[in-house]
């Protein structure tokens, strides 16, 4: 049978950028200066600090069961479901999503393991006057 050949290939040339290249040296590590302030303390076992879009408390997922919020260096229970979370070695209250429209719909998600049967669940929570139900 005749075979056809493949049409040919339309190549086109990209012209090279405009923008210019960026080059940023560093020091030497040895001129870094890190630090820290303490701003709150007294978790059992904090695994997140997270905070949601347009907002300026802070909040904390401590392993245990309680999302902390603090607010102006004062850290208040935002959601207690410790009776509901089995915490040990790498179970627990484990992670925090806060919805895109948080600031107006209040939804957030947290992923825990459940101390019933040890499964990993993700629930929803609505926050109504700055606490989550």
């Amino acid at each position: 049978t005749p075979t056809t050949a493949a049409p040919p290939v339309e190549q086109t040339t990209v012209p090279p950028t405009t923008q210019p290249q960026v080059t940023t040296t560093l020091g030497s590590l040895d001129d870094l200066e890190i630090g820290y302030a303490e701003v709150v303390a007294g978790f059992a076992q904090p695994v997140l600090l997270t905070t949601p879009p347009t907002d300026d408390r802070w909040f904390v997922v401590d392993q245990p069961g309680v999302i902390w919020v603090i607010d102006d260096a004062d850290a208040e229970v935002f959601i207690d479901i410790a009776g509901d979370v089995t915490f040990q070695n790498e179970q627990g209250l484990l992670g925090l999503a806060f919805h895109p429209d948080y600031a107006e719909n209040g939804r957030l998600f947290v992923n825990y393991t459940r101390a019933e049967d040890g499964a990993t669940v993700v629930s929803e929570f609505v926050a109504a006057g700055g606490l989550a139900s």
